[in-house]
């Protein structure tokens, strides 16, 4: 599937506008604050569990999605949101229902963990989204729910996102 059949590319880079950590509700240790109120707890959150795929490519190229994005390297603490591997995964381990979108879970990237390799692309616009192999027309509205499978595509016109992934096989929990 060409990206230019996607619908409208983003007129602004996909990271939000937000230029900080929201600091709404509560650190939970300092150095890791709060971004867009995803708190980084020091024990994993298990009321709301789900999982969502996510592939990014840049000029052509699919690039991994770092393990460790949301797990600060001292072990104090887990942020909801997270990946544990390089496999896109991402978990999103919550006290409770939580309305995320695909933009926050960047943000926590930009914010807390652009050292494991966030792309600058991300800032700029012209990017395209798929959804379970959809086209999406407002990519920062993206939720992320359960099993969805999400590209992000950015000047990459002969790109093939993947549509579905075999969620039967489970996803490694390695905190427990």
């Amino acid at each position: 599937m060409a990206t230019n059949q996607a619908g409208s590319p983003s007129s602004a880079g996909l990271v939000s506008a937000l230029s900080g950590a929201s600091g709404a509700g509560q650190a939970a240790l300092a150095g890791y604050p709060d971004v867009d109120g995803i708190r980084c707890d020091q024990g994993e959150q298990s009321a709301y569990h789900i999982h969502v795929l996510l592939a990014i490519y840049i000029d052509g190229t699919q690039r991994q999605v770092p393990g460790q994005i949301g797990i600060p390297a001292d072990g104090s603490c887990l942020y909801w949101m997270h990946t544990h591997d390089a496999s896109g995964i991402v978990h999103i381990e919550a006290p409770g229902s939580v309305a995320l979108s695909i933009v926050n879970f960047l943000d926590l990237w930009a914010q807390q963990f652009a050292f494991l390799g966030f792309p600058q692309e991300l800032y700029q616009p012209g990017w395209y989204a798929f959804v379970n192999g959809q086209a999406v027309a407002n990519i920062a509205q993206i939720p992320l729910q359960d099993q969805y499978v999400i590209a992000l595509v950015y000047n990459s016109p002969n790109a093939a996102p993947a549509a579905s992934f075999d969620w039967s096989s489970g996803v490694a929990h390695p905190e427990g």
